[in-house]
């Protein structure tokens, strides 16, 4: 059987790269034509460095504490997780537990040694990053409170 006839089941990937975006296709099944087309890079234009977060953030929810349980935070995570397990009610719900937990972590706030104003860029930053993925802003917020630190040491 050629290549072209096969098909594979795929799972949705996104990486950013100095401001490009390349996706992957959504999870299901697809041909490696269709594969390679969807993970060339965006056409969309790169946001400009010299923006403000607040002004290039323009549909991300950012949590701060007291806004869980919320019913945006909620619909949100659900339909990360039904996008991703789609057909294993199992892993929808150990998606949807790990993110809520995530989500309540966010509303703890920033750590007491970082200033509120370098909290607010690092929220912004793991937001636009992450803008369904609350335990994959949870990570992010945590590498760059580490990495705050250590420049402050130098």
């Amino acid at each position: 059987m050629a290549d072209s006839a096969r098909s594979y089941i795929v799972t949705a990937i996104a990486v950013v790269i100095g401001g490009i975006i390349f996706m992957s296709p959504k999870v299901g099944t697809t041909t490696p034509a269709a594969a390679t087309a969807a993970t060339r890079p965006s056409t969309q234009a790169p946001i400009p460095d010299d923006q403000a977060p607040a002004q290039r953030i323009t549909q991300v929810q950012i949590i701060r504490p007291g806004d869980f349980p919320d019913t945006a935070v909620e619909n949100t995570l659900r339909k990360k997780c039904e996008g991703e397990w789609r057909d294993d009610f199992r892993m929808r719900v150990y998606c949807e537990k790990q993110q809520r937990e995530a989500a309540r972590t966010l509303t703890e706030g920033s750590p007491q040694d970082v200033p509120s104003d370098k909290a607010s860029v690092v929220r912004s930053k793991c937001a636009a990053d992450w803008p369904d993925d609350y335990r994959m802003r949870v990570y992010c917020e945590k590498q760059q409170y580490t990495a705050f630190r250590e420049l402050g040491r130098r």
